[in-house]
């Protein structure tokens, strides 16, 4: 517990000088105590007066003392929690690059209930109801970013979302449930194109002027780089210069993968994979970071908990945190003893 005006407090000092004053010979001539001098009074018990009175007299100054001291205390408003102007804690400047091309509606991993059909002799996946939007590769990204934002207690984290062309969804924020809410709107962008490196210099701009000990960009894609000006080796070569590690993933299943056709209510499938490994490893090794590869949610789960392992550096992190007022529960005991004080004094008659 602490005081949000503690110089209050200095006025507990009047108790004990108060007492010192009143029942000690430092104090002599300041009260006059006089005993019941009336002779009338003889036919009481004055043995017994006297120590009556003495217990009276202890209980309403005691009463008396203690309302002054919890007064004091409330009037220097006593609050609960602490102030933590800083503090050292693991945590990491992040960028999140993602692919948006039409080729993010594509399906690795269907259900094993969905319906089947054929096609022209071409095996086919019925989507009558709508569900299998999601099993794509957008929404199997975005359920795992979710969760990988969710655990980044101290990092900051941008969003960056590319096609044939690149924009800033988020800039560095350490608002999660921001975030969170901002991946769920990503809607892909309905063309074929993949600029890589565009995409990358955008992540780089974010993170330029960072100034956490480690800045790391997580690309996500699965394509080739087919558009854009910028060359992802070029990408690569800034982003060493400026200290930005990039770890790649290349999403989708290497084998085939179910495509959208008519009008999205039916999958067929195409056997191959999309993405350019050799590209995305080199990118990663130019800058010091890891390729990986996710066929599956599980995968693509697997790979952002290993980054979030592998980057882990300190930085200061400034928290502000509110203060529970206590003060009323001492107002409420300076109310009690304040009637108790009252009682007593109008039960008992004083005798001068």
């Amino acid at each position: 517990m602490n005081f949000e005006n503690p110089r209050y407090l200095w006025f507990l000092l009047a108790i004990p000088l108060y007492i010192v004053l009143k029942y000690t010979k430092l104090g002599r001539g300041v009260w006059n105590h006089r005993r019941f001098p009336f002779p009338w009074l003889k036919l009481l018990d004055l043995k017994q007066k006297d120590n009556f009175a003495l217990i009276v007299n202890f209980l309403k100054e005691a009463l008396l003392l203690g309302l002054v001291a919890v007064l004091v205390i409330a009037l220097a408003r006593p609050r609960g929690g602490s102030a933590i102007v800083s503090n050292n804690n693991l945590g990491v400047d992040i960028v999140l690059v993602t692919d948006l091309s039409g080729s993010m509606m594509f399906i690795d991993e269907p259900p094993a209930d969905v319906r089947k059909g054929s096609f022209m002799g071409v095996e086919t996946l019925q989507d009558s109801g709508g569900n299998l939007i999601r099993q794509t590769r957008l929404e199997v990204a975005k359920r795992v970013l979710k969760n990988y934002i969710g655990k980044q207690e101290f990092n900051r984290i941008a969003l960056v979302l590319f096609a044939s062309y690149a924009l800033t969804k988020a800039p560095l924020t350490t608002d999660k449930e921001l975030l969170k809410v901002l991946v769920d709107e990503i809607t892909f962008f309905d063309e074929g194109a993949t600029a890589i490196g565009l995409g990358i210099l955008t992540a780089l701009n974010r993170i330029k002027n960072s100034s956490a000990k480690s800045k790391v960009i997580i690309l996500l894609t699965d394509g080739i780089n087919n558009a854009g000006i910028v060359e992802p080796i070029s990408a690569a070569n800034v982003a060493r210069e400026l200290g930005v590690k990039i770890y790649t993933i290349g999403i989708g299943n290497t084998a085939g993968s179910w495509q959208p056709y008519r009008s999205r209510t039916e999958y067929v499938y195409k056997p191959g994979g999309d993405f350019d490994p050799e590209t995305l490893r080199e990118i990663a090794s130019i800058t010091g970071g890891k390729y990986f590869e996710a066929a599956s949610e599980t995968a693509l789960e697997d790979v952002y908990n290993e980054i979030d392992s592998l980057e882990k550096s300190e930085i200061e992190v400034k928290r502000r945190v509110l203060y529970e007022e206590k003060f009323k529960s001492w107002l409420i005991a300076a109310m009690v003893l304040l009637g108790l004080w009252l009682l007593l004094n109008a039960l008992i008659i004083r005798i001068p």
